[in-house]
């Protein structure tokens, strides 16, 4: 399980219990202030489940994981939860950002959004006199995107 989760993103939790014997998991999460809710479960088959969450605030938060009513080991589990999005954490990089290419020249720039949390850039592009300038955005479904 990740130390870090993003507020508003739905986490998901693969419960192997093939070796633990008879029984059923449960998972409670326990936010910053201490309020209490439990993880949707559902089997995978043959002993393994899933449980599903979506944290709804930033902060630590405390997941307890058992088996049969007992902690699995390890549990409980630590984990702090991040702003949805820090647009702070965005890095632009590349040609394409810096004064003096003629307007003429195709240019390139990326934009980084792997550490910054979920969401899908915007980009307006001005010429000198203020005009839009179309662009593209072209999404590699890793976190990064390049813009010409």
């Amino acid at each position: 399980m990740s130390p870090a989760m993003r507020a508003n993103v739905l986490q998901e939790i693969l419960i192997d219990g093939q070796a633990a014997g008879p029984g059923t998991p449960s998972v409670e999460i326990s936010d910053i202030h201490g309020r209490r809710k439990p993880a949707s479960i559902r089997p995978r088959g043959e002993g393994v489940y899933v449980a599903e969450f979506t944290p709804q605030i930033e902060g630590p938060h405390r997941i307890d994981i058992n088996w049969s009513d007992q902690p699995v080991r390890g549990s409980p589990f630590n984990v702090q939860v991040l702003p949805h999005f820090e647009p702070h954490k965005v890095i632009v990089e590349g040609p394409g950002i810096h004064n003096g290419i003629p307007a003429s020249l195709e240019t390139y720039f990326h934009i980084d959004t792997r550490d910054a949390g979920f969401e899908h850039p915007d980009v307006l592009i001005k010429n000198p006199e203020g005009l839009l300038v179309p662009s593209k955005i072209v999404d590699n479904k890793d976190g990064t995107y390049k813009v010409t």
